[in-house]
């Protein structure tokens, strides 16, 4: 409970009740001696003249507040004869309301008017959250509305006894709902500020209290136990749920008990919860997570048998025995598995025909997997055949020849439009669907002339598919292509004055930084700038910009100057003010052009961009300026500058945003971390432990995206042992779903890469766990082969760095079989296998994969990126350099302005002991590329002649 040492507050609400009671007493008089108003004057004289002497004692604590001595009234008391005794009863017990307010319910319903309007008082007061300690502020606010509304002042100024006090109070009344859900709103969003606010003021209690009353989802389940862990209270199976699990569903009160006893670290106990709930996708969680492969397979091989042949049911069964037989080395099991879902008399609908094939593609059955989706889906099967390095498949599924004529690429695209012109729905049509594959498959070959024809006459047409354009579709496809360029020529054709917001979208996926108002910014200085150019080329500009580029005629040493000096300067807007009008001129500024400059390395423009923006009170702004001053070692004006983010977090109010985590407070619990990082590096020991303890409080929130973001922060900043205590209770929580959708790919990718180096097991069963939930999400094909390769990837580091041969082995089979051409398992990981039966292993490998490369460049010799990347990895692994030298040659040849190209044949001339001409290139590469630190050390290390 809130301290009651400041004698004035609540002085507000005691001068309301003295008025009330005054008003209360005329009527009674009038109604008990209405021929005698003279002693009607009298008495009311008399009660203001008593009540004016004793307000100001009380208000300044000269007269002692009722219930100092931990007495509490009862309802005979409101009934007193004496004014000042019923006055006193009634603030007591408003006061004592653990203690009275039994007696007050009932006192609600007397008879008599007086003691029923005192109770009233009472009862509307605590619903409002109106204590006698509520700070004047607050009261008075309170005091003018009965709306649910009112319980985000209460949450804002930190009066979390007093919100606990208007969450009971609400209960039975028709408010009740409203009342919580605003309190779940503000707690999903402002958690970690509420959290320190309540470490600074010694209400964590309060808050766990509010917590308990209010919690409505798993998240808040675990926010509510790591509290009280945080507390110091400990919990058992009876306290493991929040006091508001009473009204929840039995299905979500079992998924939060599974979760809390996994974040626990108690796999057993969760297990137990789950088969008692017989939720089955919950058990199934469970087992994973607890890594139990062998149960899971062999309960789901029974059930699978005895399911309906052909039902989508029985296909989810025999995904998920591949899923655990795989893990848990079972072959027969897994060879039935696989047999069950290529099977004739397996589901054929569209649903589990795509839970066939990816179940199948993401343990290696890649082959069976293109053919069972070449009857339904050739495109699709042929994109998986491309990703898998099974090229001349893809192109035989798609039944184009590797040279084709200009004749039948025109077929191939009118068909496409003939195709789609006659579909109404949002539908592709197969033959769209073909072009469009057929369009990545050229440009995997390096035949970007090919694929130019498609896209180009495929942009240019107007047909809408649902919401969106066939342009927009077409570019959408490029993203993922590495023809930014391309994009940026087909957004806006030559003649056109606008862009839709379609194709804008698909324009930003390859251009982070960019929203509609910084790309509109800048297209009108851009305008400004050069008036006569047309909006196309503007468009183009704009867009090269933002991507790293220079266009056209730019000119780097005048130009970026005139860009700032129209930004800064603003554009000029006619208002009306007062009745005159005035003219005007806004800043154009935004992070996005902040960070344009940045790109091209004009940092004292970006830098400038960004004070200013911090003066007009952009708090995203102030942030970027102090990571940046954090980085040079500015110690003092960073650690204001985070201070003021913190407290104008802390200032926004919790209505002002309907839903969804604020990004003030990730920013916010970035700049308590920040701040902890700057104690640690001055050695100030007791300021490092008390933002530790803040930070870990804020951590607890039920907001899964704050705490994704918190982590990918420590991370960024090497803090890898807080960085991991956050992803600890993240992952599981992921794993069994969120509120937010916060994807547990996404977090168990973030986790794996931080801990490469540290713990890549751990990492590697993460992603492992991440992998069994792709075949039901949609993604393009590519990723059902990229992503559990990297997770392959990683267990075979595991096994190298355990010198466990036999999984080695394992896992390098399971690699070559998802993609027989991985270049980065052989970066990464065969430079690492040094051990004599390891070596072995890794040569034999790399050889037949270099053979296969071989093969491959032979039927498709412009494939640039293949061959650079060939010949990296031998020159890395040290073998078949000649070949290797060949190999970069071309690559170079064909693309001689790459500095990637260019440093690969430094490299491997550098290994065949041509070291002076490995420094001469690599001496013009740095004068293309000048900011590339690894050239710079390429540069070094030849020379001083390094391995």
């Amino acid at each position: 409970m809130h301290s009651l040492a400041l004698p004035h507050e609540g002085s507000d609400f005691f001068r309301r009740s003295l008025y009330e009671d005054l008003v209360s007493c005329m009527q009674r008089i009038r109604h008990f001696h209405p021929v005698r108003p003279h002693v009607i004057l009298a008495c009311l004289a008399g009660s203001v003249f008593l009540a004016l002497l004793l307000l100001p004692l009380v208000v300044m604590g000269q007269v002692p507040a009722p219930g100092d001595t931990g007495s509490t009234a009862d309802l005979e008391q409101l009934a007193e004869k004496s004014y000042s005794k019923r006055q006193e009863a009634t603030r007591e017990m408003w006061r004592h309301r653990e203690l009275s307010r039994d007696e007050v319910q009932a006192a609600s319903r007397d008879n008599d008017p007086e003691v029923a309007s005192r109770a009233q008082w009472i009862l509307r007061q605590w619903r409002r959250g109106a204590l006698p300690d509520t700070p004047p502020d607050i009261s008075r606010i309170l005091g003018r509305t009965d709306d649910p509304s009112a319980i985000d002042e209460l949450l804002d100024a930190g009066q979390f006894s007093a919100a606990v006090v208007a969450v009971e109070e609400s209960a039975g009344t028709a408010d009740r709902d409203a009342v919580r859900m605003r309190v779940v709103v503000a707690l999903q969003r402002r958690f970690a500020i509420f959290a320190v606010q309540a470490r600074r003021d010694g209400t964590l209690g309060d808050l766990l209290k509010l917590v308990d009353l209010v919690a409505d989802s798993k998240e808040m389940a675990v926010t509510r136990i790591e509290l009280m862990r945080l507390l110091g209270i400990e919990f058992d199976e009876s306290s493991l749920l929040p006091k508001s699990s009473e009204t929840w569903s039995a299905a979500l009160r079992d998924q939060a008990r599974v979760l809390v006893h996994t974040v626990n670290g108690n796999h057993d106990a969760a297990i137990v919860a789950a088969m008692e709930s017989r939720q089955k996708p919950l058990l199934r969680t469970a087992r994973l997570l607890a890594q139990q492969y062998t149960e899971l397979a062999t309960e789901g091989a029974q059930a699978a048998r005895a399911a309906e042949v052909g039902s989508i049911e029985q296909t989810r069964l025999w995904c998920d025995v591949l899923t655990a037989a795989d893990r848990a080395r079972l072959d027969e099991l897994r060879t039935e598995a696989i047999e069950a879902l290529r099977s004739e008399t397996a589901a054929v609908d569209e649903s589990a025909v795509s839970l066939r094939w990816k179940s199948l593609a993401i343990h290696g059955e890649v082959d069976m997997a293109i053919e069972l989706l070449a009857a339904s889906k050739p495109a699709t099967a042929a994109m998986l055949a491309v990703a898998s390095s099974r090229t001349k498949r893809g192109m035989e599924l798609l039944g184009i020849d590797k040279e084709p004529t200009s004749e039948q690429l025109g077929d191939l695209v009118q068909q496409a439009i003939d195709a789609q012109s006659r579909i109404e729905t949002r539908e592709l049509s197969d033959e769209f669907e073909n072009a469009l594959a057929a369009t990545r498959l050229f440009l995997s070959i390096g035949r970007s002339d090919l694929a130019w024809t498609i896209v180009d006459k495929l942009a240019r047409n107007e047909i809408q598919i649902g919401i969106e354009s066939m342009r927009s579709i077409v570019l959408s496809t490029l993203s993922y292509s590495t023809r930014d360029d391309w994009m940026f020529r087909l957004a806006v054709l030559p003649g056109e004055t606008s862009v839709s917001g379609n194709v804008q979208d698909a324009i930003f996926q390859v251009l982070p930084d960019a929203t509609q108002g910084t790309l509109k910014m800048l297209i009108d200085a851009l305008t400004r700038l050069d008036p006569a150019s047309p909006f196309d080329q503007r468009f183009r500009a704009a867009c090269q910009l933002m991507s790293g580029d220079l266009p056209l005629n730019w000119d780097r040493s005048t130009d970026f100057k005139r860009l700032h000096d129209y930004l800064t300067a603003g554009k000029r807007e006619i208002q009306r003010v007062g009745g005159q009008v005035v003219v005007a001129a806004r800043p154009q500024l935004s992070l996005g052009l902040v960070n344009l400059f940045s790109l091209h390395g004009e940092n004292d423009l970006a830098n400038d961009l960004l004070q200013r923006m911090v003066g007009l009170g952009d708090v995203q702004a102030a942030f970027e300026l102090a990571e940046n001053q954090l980085l040079g070692g500015r110690v003092r004006t960073t650690e204001t500058l985070y201070d003021s983010i913190w407290d104008a977090v802390a200032r926004e109010r919790s209505g002002a945003r309907s839903s969804g985590i604020s990004v003030g407070s990730e920013m916010a619990v970035k700049a308590l971390i920040a701040k902890w990082m700057l104690a640690k590096r001055t050695t100030d020991f007791e300021a490092e432990q008390t933002l530790l303890q803040e930070i870990r409080l804020a951590l607890c929130s039920p907001s899964t995206a704050l705490r994704l973001e918190a982590a990918q922060y420590l991370a960024k900043h090497s803090e890898l042992s807080l960085a991991t205590e956050v992803y600890s209770t993240l992952l599981p929580m992921t794993a069994l779903g969120t509120r937010e959708g916060t994807p547990l790919y996404s977090v168990a990718n973030s986790y794996a890469f931080m801990v490469e180096d540290s713990d890549v097991a751990s990492g590697a069963m993460w992603m492992d766990v991440a992998v069994t939930s792709l075949p039901e999400l949609l993604f393009r094909e590519f990723a059902y082969i990229t992503w559990p390769s990297r997770v392959e990837r990683w267990k075979l580091q595991a096994s190298v760095k355990e010198s466990d041969n036999e999984s080695a082995s394992h896992h390098l089979q399971r690699i070559t079989q998802l993609n027989p051409l991985d270049i980065n398992t052989a970066e990464l990981v065969f430079p690492k296998m040094t051990s004599p039966e390891q070596k072995v292993l890794a040569e034999q490998t790399l050889s037949e994969m270099l053979d296969r490369g071989q093969e491959y460049l032979q039927a498709f010799p412009l494939d640039i990126t293949l061959h650079n990347n060939l010949a990296w990895v031998a020159a890395i692994n040290n073998t078949a350099l000649p070949l290797a030298k060949n190999w970069s040659r071309r690559a170079v040849y064909l693309e001689p302005d790459s500095a990637v190209y260019r440093d690969t044949l430094a490299e491997v001339l550098y290994r065949l002991g041509e070291s002076q001409q490995a420094v001469i290139i690599e001496q013009a590469c740095l004068l293309d590329e000048p900011g590339e630190w690894h050239l710079h050390e390429q540069v070094r290390r030849f020379k001083d002649g390094k391995p």
